[in-house]
C-alpha cells in the first residue's frame, strides 16, 4: 500500500468521452493505490451560460484545491489551456506536477521544466503511484509526507528532455 498523506489533484480536460475515460482511469488508479485525490470534474461543472459569479466560484475553488494538494497529476494528451494554467499555478506554488500522457508526443519546454516527471504509459503511472513502500521519503514545503517514486519520475523527465520543442 502506498502510505501517503495529502491529496493528489487530477488536472485534465473532461469535455468529451475519451477525456472523461482518462480522468476516470486516474481516479481508479488512485483508489487502487490508496492515493487520496481531488478531481475537478466533481466541482467544475459550468453551464455554457454560467454567470460571472459562478465562474469566479469555480476558479477560487480550483485554486484552493491545488493549494491543499500534495501533488498535481496533469493529463496532457489533449491541448487544454485550463490544464496548462493549473500546471503553471501549481509550479508557482511549489507543488510537484507529474505530467501523464498515453500518446508518444512532444511536449512544450515550459511544461517539461515545470514538472517533476513525464509518464507515457500505464505501467509508468502505476509504478509512480505505487511508491517505494518503505516509508515517507519526501515531504512537500508544508511538511506533508508522500511516498511516490520521485527519482523514477525525474529519470523519465531527463529522458524526455531530448523530445521537447
Amino acid at each position: 500500500m502506498n502510505l501517503m498523506y495529502g491529496t493528489t489533484y487530477i488536472a485534465g480536460p473532461f469535455f468529451n468521452e475519451v477525456q472523461n475515460e482518462r480522468i476516470t482511469l486516474m481516479e481508479n488508479l488512485c483508489k487502487k493505490y490508496k492515493v487520496r485525490y481531488h478531481s475537478p470534474r466533481d466541482f467544475m461543472k459550468l453551464a455554457s451560460n454560467a454567470t460571472q459569479e459562478e465562474m469566479i466560484k469555480v476558479f477560487k475553488s480550483n485554486c484552493q484545491q491545488i493549494l491543499k494538494s500534495t501533488l498535481i497529476i496533469a493529463l496532457i494528451d489533449d491541448p487544454d489551456t485550463g490544464t496548462n494554467w493549473e500546471m503553471g499555478y501549481a509550479y508557482g506554488k511549489e507543488k510537484p506536477v507529474l505530467m501523464v500522457s498515453f500518446k508518444n508526443k512532444k511536449v512544450n519546454v515550459m511544461l517539461v521544466q515545470g514538472a517533476i516527471g513525464f509518464t507515457q504509459n500505464l505501467e509508468q503511472i502505476e509504478l509512480f503511484l505505487r511508491g517505494k513502500n518503505y516509508g515517507y521519503a519526501y515531504a512537500d514545503i508544508h511538511g506533508v509526507a508522500y511516498d511516490f517514486n520521485l527519482e523514477v519520475a525525474q529519470q523519465w523527465k531527463k529522458a524526455k528532455e531530448t523530445e521537447i520543442y
